[in-house]
């Protein structure tokens, strides 16, 4: 979003830099912050800086028509613009925000249902504490022989690991 504001406002600049006539210098650079003040707001989403930003855009297109021609009296027309604009603020607003409510409703896709072999399994609280493994589980496990290594790891956990100096009771 920023990088779209700042792309049309450098296009901008440049295009008024590099344009022959240095009086249109200023109506050019008026007329490329008007245009990126309408955009930003407008890719924002939100209902009330749209319509600020409608305003806004009169306003820097009146300027940029007074610096433009010389004739300061156009101040009239965005002035007329303006009331015009604020006149009809509220069926603006019913028709800006009717368009971020169908864009606010787009439909979502529709997942199939779970089928019963694809069914959660029930929830156990932590409370219920550790659960044996299954019956036929345990019986395979007693099946194998142990192994050398095995019995070595079985040991190795069966004796303390550290041994712990002994304090003297304080006396």
């Amino acid at each position: 979003m920023k990088n779209i504001s700042w792309s049309i406002f450098i296009t901008g600049f440049i295009l008024a830099i590099t344009v022959n006539h240095g009086e249109s210098f200023l109506p050019i650079l008026l007329i490329t912050i008007g245009i990126n003040a309408l955009v930003r707001s407008w890719m924002t989403g939100n209902g009330e800086k749209k319509f600020n930003s409608l305003s806004s855009f009169i306003w820097w297109m009146t300027i940029a028509l007074c610096f433009a021609t010389g004739n300061w009296l156009l101040i009239v027309v965005g002035v007329s613009l303006s009331m015009l604009l604020h006149a009809t603020r509220d069926q603006i607003m019913t028709a800006i925000n009717s368009q971020d409510m169908l864009k606010a409703k787009a439909p979502l896709p529709a997942y199939p249902p779970l089928r019963p072999s694809q069914e959660e399994p029930p929830y156990i609280p932590y409370e219920q504490g550790y659960l044996p493994l299954s019956p036929t589980h345990q019986m395979e496990q007693r099946a194998l022989p142990p192994t050398e290594t095995a019995i070595a790891q079985t040991e190795q956990y069966e004796q303390p690991q550290a041994l712990y100096p002994q304090q003297m009771p304080p006396q």
